[in-house]
């Protein structure tokens, strides 16, 4: 089923080097992105125990909700950001992440609300022994939701030509994840976890969104949204 015109249109090589040092930046950028996911889960197993685990995890796994929407108009934004931004249409990125804003935030908020004023009983599913995980769930809660307000602030970064800087921030909130965490967890248990994880989620969203709007002049955030509507 391959089209004719594929078959015989000889591949284009000229630009290996900036191929690789693109595909480098969002593989540092996916690497780093994973440790402040994951690093808080292996750092419980070796500080606490598996019993902290098991009840860190299950709150884990409800705040993982929250950024799904941002994962879902990410996927439909990156392409299409790309493509204006190559025409110059800066105007039409700006809606397009304005709306996609509005969307994350609807679908974000509401689901954080619930996970923090319901989160007990949520949590009790598993048993009533993960009501011990509420505090850490309010932490990663806030840390899922700063992602999602973000908005499409990392498609911004990498579709412009940024995403060298882009790993780079992501780096630096790594290294604040595993530091805090390291700090945090022997004095606070699975709660300073969260408060870890939360802080570099959020500093990292926040420094990313203060760049694109300074050196690009996007606002991702549900706040560009709103600015937009007033001026209208």
């Amino acid at each position: 089923s391959t089209p004719t015109e594929a078959r015989r249109a000889e591949p284009v090589t000229d630009r290996k080097v900036e191929w690789r040092n693109v595909a480098l930046s969002i593989f540092l950028l996916s690497a780093m992105n994973l440790i402040n996911t994951r690093a808080d889960v292996l750092m419980i197993g070796g500080m606490l125990g598996t019993t902290e685990v098991g009840l860190y995890s299950a709150a884990n796994r409800y705040a993982q909700f929250l950024p799904f929407p941002l994962y879902a108009i990410n996927s439909l934004a990156a392409p299409m950001i790309a493509s204006l931004w190559a025409e110059g249409r800066r105007e039409e990125i700006q809606r397009i992440v304005s709306l996609g804003a509005l969307a994350i935030g609807g679908i974000a908020l509401p689901a954080a609300v619930l996970l923090i004023v319901a989160g007990r009983p949520l949590l009790e599913v598993y048993g009533s022994e993960f009501v011990g995980g509420y505090d850490a769930l309010v932490w990663l809660s806030i840390g899922q939701l700063g992602t999602a307000l973000g908005g499409s602030v990392v498609q911004l970064m990498t579709m412009t030509g940024y995403h060298r800087f882009a790993a780079r921030m992501m780096a630096a909130s790594a290294v604040v994840n595993l530091t805090l965490n390291f700090l945090l967890i022997p004095r606070y248990g699975i709660t300073g976890a969260g408060i870890a994880t939360a802080t570099s989620i959020v500093l990292v969203n926040l420094g990313m969104v203060v760049f694109v709007r300074r050196r690009l002049g996007f606002d991702p955030t549900l706040f560009g949204f709103i600015r937009r509507a007033r001026l209208r």
